[in-house]
């Protein structure tokens, strides 16, 4: 009993730990809008979470593996929301020259959404299989969070490349 209470004392500070965290530690959401903007944008993704990694706030260090894995996670909130953005702007320009053409026998409109919820799905069991690379060590969370950066950030700069052919 007095392993299994130390335990859960243990997973609760964790937990609490991290919700702290995540209050103190920021990035900086202009890094990641001039970075998107940029002629090479695919080198600064993970700028801005670098930057927040060098963050010390009430004792609670940025560079350690839980404030990277932070770091890392909020910007990649910011690319997520980017990423809704564009597969948005495209549905809502597929569904457009859908109603506007000839039936077709393929809809553009549905094809893209099926391409999005695939690439998702292919996205999260490729960052799953990175974090299972890694899962004897604190590596793992990092790899996994970075992983779903880098893939996140790589879509959204292909889909605004895309929008911007139409």
């Amino acid at each position: 009993i007095q392993v299994a209470l130390t335990s859960v004392v243990f997973l609760l500070c964790q937990f609490t730990n991290a919700v702290f965290s995540q209050e103190k530690l920021k990035v900086d959401t202009s890094i990641i809008f001039e970075c998107a903007k940029s002629q090479n944008p695919m080198t600064c993704v993970g700028d801005a979470s670098n930057k927040c990694q060098g963050l010390h706030e009430d004792g609670f260090y940025g560079g350690s593996t839980n404030g990277i894995t932070i770091c890392i996670k909020h910007e990649r909130k910011i690319w997520d929301q980017l990423l809704n953005k564009h597969e948005k702007k495209l549905s809502t320009y597929y569904d457009e020259v859908d109603r506007s053409s000839f039936k077709q026998a393929i809809s553009r409109a549905e094809s893209f959404e099926q391409t999005q919820k695939s690439w998702r799905d292919y996205r999260n069991a490729q960052c799953r299989f990175q974090y299972a690379l890694r899962q004897e060590g604190t590596i793992r969370s990092i790899a996994f969070a970075d992983c779903m950066l880098s893939m996140t950030a790589r879509q959204v700069l292909f889909l605004r490349d895309l929008h911007k052919e139409n």
